[in-house]
Parts: structure tokens; C-alpha cells; sequence
């Protein structure tokens, strides 16, 4: 049975930017469920203006699926009553959704259900189902614990209080606002917290740079001052960033393909942390790159450029796929030895950094005496660096490298660190 109308890998691709470290945890789950079960029960639960149906939305462009919305199924009228809306997630008729709908999914049979409808507070349709082999069920409260034997997979989703309160307010402006400050969201708080909802969700899903941005720390002025104030920081130390990122990572590493769109969006996200990351989800899928991708290294060098993001663009990424594939990137690489732009000077003479007795000697050579006349001090820096790793491999080499040619005393000094140690 066919579930899917598009390759995995344009689904991934054609997942928007802004939404990719939301969409990708729940994306790549769905795709881990089909490879257990031909059909499959997804249910979506989480706060209001999470983005829930939108993504729903966005996932019926590519899947074949059915979507129950929980919406359907609030209390009637006469169901309304004080000791109902006290229990968590009383606010659904619960009872219906699993006589009409869960039932029927699990027993295969054909079904139809009935379509609540707020303004007149009672059912006043029907919708009859044709069965199809990804069944999602969408809303606050589909979770609930009599509800969840149903499911092969729940997803959570998730939204800082502020971004929510903002959400809301474009959604329906301020005269809707109160209601859901005293009412609504108090009822799903409750219900997320004693029905512990996220504790049992197989996958939680978040707006990553939001999540981020929430968590911004007072150490934010002293980690832009250490970058010369060249960027905007969240004062966010890798432990934490890791933390954050921990879901989406995951997923990105399952999922074997690289989204460019989005390494571009956090390339321009204005924090510098948000670089950091598109690092890391690269270096999570560098064996995924081919090596084509070494113009995306490239333009990634000279935008927002320091040393900080470089050296991770150097040694990590462009490294790995001078290893892979010399022949395409070794060409390139002599370029950006000669090239303007100083920071692609500096990432062709890292790229080798951890090649050890892999290392080409005379590429080294060529890309530091492209450089080695400089007074730039990022240059000068990186021969030095790059030499002293080397001198832990062939110190005898490094040695006469260093004798053979004039090097800045900041290249001699780094290089020859371990050489007394060496020889």
C-alpha cells in the first residue's frame, strides 16, 4: 500500500525553512512507524497555537491520510457539566471519539462520525471515512490515557507560553485573548500536566530557533563580547544548545538528507548560537553530502564569516569531503588558496587538520605558501595550527618545512610546539 506521493527525500526538501526543526522529528517518526505497520494511528496532542493542524496541512501535500479533528468531538450542551470540565481533558467527548472512530480504525471497517459544531454546541453532520493507511488524529486532548491504546505513534506539540500569547493574538486579535489566558489554556495545561502527556509522547516537536530564543541567558553580553561584538548572542553554551536541539538532531541523522534551505535560514538568523547549529545538523549528515556541495561550504565561509563558524566549515565539513572525494574538491581547494576572500584562505589550509598519515604534504605546502607572506593574523594563526597537528604525525617533516621557509613568527611558534617533544 502506498502511503506517501513523493520521495522521502523531497518530502524533507520541500519542508519550509522556518518550520524544518519542528516538522523533520515528526516526519522522520511517521516514516519509522510505516517500516513496523502497513497502516498506522498518529495522533498529534499539544498547546494551543502550536501549529498542530498546520502541519497536518502541510503533511496531506505528500501523504495519504486522513485527519479526525478533535474539534469534532467537544462536549454537547448537555454533557457540559461542572464535574466533566473539572476532570483533565474532560472538555472532549471522549467516549464518542473512541466509539466512532478509534474503534472502526482498529476493527479496519468502514465508518462514519459525527461533526460537532461550536457555535450551535451539537452535532450537525456526518463524514463518512474511505480508509487509508495513515489515520492522524489531530487536537488537544487526543492523548487523553483512554484514548492512547489506539495509537502506534504520539507526537506532541509544543510552544513557549510567549510565543503563544503572539500567536494568538494575530490569530484572533485581543478580544479573543482573555478567554484563552483564563480558560482555554488553563483546561489543556491541565490536561498536558496530569495526563502526563509529555512524559508518553513518543516524539516532541518544536519551533527550535523560538525554543531558543526563550531561552536566552544573562551570559549573552560577555559571548558577544568574546566575538569582538561581530554578532548578536543568546548566551547559550553548547550543553545547552545540545539540549534543545537534542530531538531535532536525532531525527536529522535518520533522515540522511541535507535541507539547504534551512542551513540558509539559520545562516542568516541574527544570534550567532543559530550557526552553530546549521554546524552540527551539517556535521550530523556529512556523510550525506556529495561533492557538489563544496559551493554551499563555500558561501556559507564568506557570509557571516569569523573564525568560529569557519573552522567547524574547514575541518569538519569541507575536510570530509576533500577525503571522499580528492579528485572533484582537491581543484577547489588550491582556488581558495589563492582566493580574495581570507576566510576561504583559511579553510583550504584547515581542511586537513585531522588527516594525520593521510595528509597531503604537497597540497599542504601549496595552500600555506599561497599565504605564509601575510601579516593577517586568522591566516597566520591557522599555518601555524595547521602545521603543529601535523608535527604529531611527521614532526620531521614539519621541521623541515619550517627551515626550508620563511613562516610569520606566529606560524613558528605554533607549528613548533611539540617538535622539542617529537625530536
Amino acid at each position: 500500500m502506498s502511503y506517501r506521493r513523493s520521495s522521502l527525500e523531497e518530502v524533507i526538501g520541500n519542508i519550509p525553512a522556518e518550520r524544518f526543526s519542528m516538522y523533520l522529528p515528526a516526519v522522520i517518526a511517521i516514516e519509522e512507524a510505516f517500516k513496523k505497520k502497513d497502516r498506522i494511528i498518529v495522533a498529534i496532542d499539544g498547546r494551543t497555537a502550536s501549529g498542530k493542524s498546520t502541519f497536518v496541512e502541510w503533511l496531506s501535500d505528500y501523504y495519504d491520510l486522513n485527519c479526525y479533528h478533535m474539534d469534532d468531538f467537544y462536549l454537547t450542551q448537555d454533557m457540559r457539566t461542572e464535574e466533566r470540565l473539572s476532570e483533565p481533558g474532560g472538555n472532549v467527548d471522549r467516549e464518542r471519539f473512541d466509539r466512532e472512530v478509534l474503534l472502526p480504525l482498529i476493527a479496519q471497517e468502514e465508518f462514519s462520525y459525527g461533526l460537532y459544531t461550536c457555535k450551535e454546541m451539537r452535532i450537525t453532520a456526518t463524514v463518512q471515512v474511505k480508509r487509508k493507511a495513515l489515520e492522524i488524529i489531530e487536537g488537544a486532548y487526543s492523548h487523553h490515557p483512554e484514548l492512547v491504546y489506539a495509537y502506534d505513534l504520539k507526537l506532541v506539540f509544543s510552544i513557549d507560553p510567549q510565543n503563544q500569547i503572539d500567536r494568538l493574538l494575530m490569530r484572533g486579535g485581543v478580544a479573543s485573548i482573555d478567554a484563552f489566558k483564563t480558560r482555554w489554556i488553563p483546561m489543556e495545561e491541565k490536561h498536558l500536566s496530569q495526563n502526563k502527556v509529555f512524559h508518553f509522547a513518543d516524539v516532541i516537536c518544536y519551533d527550535l530557533v523560538k525554543e531558543m530564543r526563550a531561552a536566552k541567558t544573562e551570559d549573552a553580553e560577555a559571548m558577544a563580547k568574546y566575538l569582538k561584538n561581530k554578532f548578536t548572542c543568546l548566551g547559550l553554551k553548547r550543553d545547552e544548545r545540545s539540549r534543545l536541539a537534542k530531538v531535532f538532531m536525532k531525527a536529522a541523522k535518520k533522515s540522511k538528507t541535507v535541507n539547504w534551505h534551512f542551513v540558509d535560514y539559520l545562516w542568516g538568523v541574527g544570534e550567532r548560537e543559530f550557526q552553530y547549529v546549521a554546524l552540527d545538523y551539517l556535521d550530523s549528515l556529512k556523510g550525506s553530502l556529495e561533492a557538489v556541495d563544496i559551493g554551499r561550504i563555500g558561501n556559507l565561509a564568506v557570509q557571516n564569516s569569523w573564525w568560529d563558524s569557519v573552522d567547524g566549515l574547514a575541518v569538519n565539513l569541507t575536510g570530509s569531503l576533500l577525503f571522499r572525494f580528492k579528485t572533484e574538491i582537491e581543484p577547489v581547494i588550491r582556488e581558495w588558496a589563492s582566493h580574495e576572500n581570507m576566510w576561504l584562505n583559511r579553510t583550504s589550509i584547515l581542511c586537513q587538520l585531522k588527516f594525520k598519515q593521510k595528509t597531503d604534504c604537497e597540497l599542504l605546502e601549496y595552500v600555506i605558501l599561497r599565504n605564509h607572506e601575510t601579516k593577517e593574523f586568522f591566516l597566520n594563526k591557522a599555518i601555524g595550527w595547521a602545521l603543529r597537528e601535523y608535527s604529531k604525525t611527521d614532526p620531521e617533516w614539519v621541521s623541515a618545512f619550517i627551515n626550508r621557509h620563511r613562516l610569520h613568527p606566529l606560524s613558528i611558534r605554533e607549528a613548533s610546539k611539540y617538535l622539542s617533544v617529537n625530536e
